[in-house]
């Protein structure tokens, strides 16, 4: 009857766990198919897909808050910063800077590469919350003195920040708060409200441009079309508002990563732990403007001529003939680039591939294993057809 009890007991937890997490987004699967999965299965308050941001669950200026469905259960806690508190650690990122530095570029290109190496993230912009609330205001708006609009900002921005720890309660692991917060009160109030919640951290990035020159042409007509756009007047004299009360962030305020410039001087403080490290390894690689990548197979192999699969072989006579005329395309300028000298090769380690490139003259050259085929394993050295004689039941799937 014991041994009875007992699995009736562990059949019941698995249930509850599958029931659970099926109202969270799998890792491993995409936020779309997880929304239209939840759609199928009949739960009132399914997500509506159609407006959210094509990037992925961020809050931004294209999509709406639907995301936020109350009464919804979440599978249990990680301790995501490993420090062993019970509610389990999550991480909030901040952004600080004046407008049109390019916080919301990195909040959301951050948020985007926590989402790839499977941590769930999503961004908050505080703008849009503005936006949809009171809609887009003139630069008055924003002068520090009015205490009335300073003080209906402030409840906007605790909004903001109370919906991504409402995130992180349900399930969610990594919140970006996108917004200027550029002075001490605003912050310090960031600070109090996080740190009633069990072992939440803080990850500050403050967005500097000491050189305007710096600000790339697409940024700043990407700036043009936000809605909080006016004219450059506008801009201008709302600029020198938050100037005004702008106080950079200090070393008692915990960690923080300061980008100088689209990276061209990073300042660091109190950064520890992985997650952290890594987040910072990523800003660190953040360009603003636009960086093209051309992808071409190497030259054909003698593997290729004789129909055989894998291998390690060396170029055929037609494939060093086009290695020469891939050398001369990009001499010639056939990437559109100012200086075919600047173009950076990747290659990988195997010979056919190496030898493509090797006519190449390009500012750096580098081999990657990572970007060797898939190994075929019993199956190197043969041909499709030796494939199909030895192995008929693998060749039916």
């Amino acid at each position: 009857m014991g041994a009875f009890a007992l699995i009736r007991s562990r059949r019941n937890k698995t249930n509850v766990l599958t029931e659970s997490q099926r109202l969270i987004p799998p890792r491993n699967a995409s936020w779309f198919s997880f929304a239209a999965e939840r759609g199928r299965l009949g739960s009132q308050d399914a997500w509506d897909t159609s407006s959210q941001h094509p990037e992925g669950p961020n809050i931004g200026f294209e999509s709406n808050s639907s995301w936020m469905n109350q009464g919804v259960k979440s599978a249990p806690k990680t301790d995501l910063l490993h420090r062993g508190h019970n509610r389990g650690g999550k991480l909030v990122v901040c952004m600080v800077g004046l407008p049109g530095r390019g916080k919301t570029f990195i909040a959301r290109k951050v948020a985007r590469y926590l989402r790839w190496i499977s941590y769930r993230t999503r961004a908050f912009s505080i703008a849009k919350y503005r936006l949809d609330k009171i809609g887009s205001k003139s630069a008055d708006f924003f002068d520090m003195n009015n205490v009335g609009n300073y003080s209906q900002r402030v409840n906007i921005m605790l909004d903001a920040l109370e919906d991504a720890l409402r995130y992180l309660n349900r399930g969610g692991e990594i919140a970006i708060l996108d917004g200027t917060n550029i002075t001490r009160d605003r912050r310090d109030l960031i600070r109090q409200r996080v740190s009633k919640e069990d072992g939440y951290d803080i990850l500050w990035i403050e967005s500097v441009v000491e050189n305007l020159n710096t600000i790339p042409s697409l940024q700043l007509e990407e700036l043009k079309n936000s809605p909080d756009f006016i004219d450059a007047v506008d801009y201008e004299k709302k600029l020198a508002h938050y100037r005004k009360e702008y106080s950079t962030l200090s070393p008692d305020e915990g960690s923080f990563v300061r980008v100088y410039d689209h990276g061209s001087t990073l300042t660091l403080n109190g950064i520890h732990g992985f997650l952290p490290t890594k987040i910072v390894s990523f800003v660190m690689n953040l360009k603003p403007s636009p960086r093209p990548i051309y992808i071409c197979r190497h030259g054909e192999s003698s593997f290729n001529v004789r129909g055989l699969i894998g291998g390690d072989s060396s170029l055929s006579p037609r494939g060093v003939k086009f290695s020469r005329a891939l050398a001369e395309y990009i001499t010639a300028g056939g990437l559109e680039t100012q200086n075919p000298e600047d173009v950076c090769v990747w290659t990988s380690t195997m010979r056919r591939a190496r030898e493509t490139a090797a006519e190449l003259k390009c500012k750096r050259l580098v081999e990657w294993r990572a970007l060797r085929e898939i190994e075929v394993g019993v199956c190197d050295g043969l041909s499709y057809e030796q494939v199909k004689t030895r192995f008929p039941e693998e060749c039916k799937f």
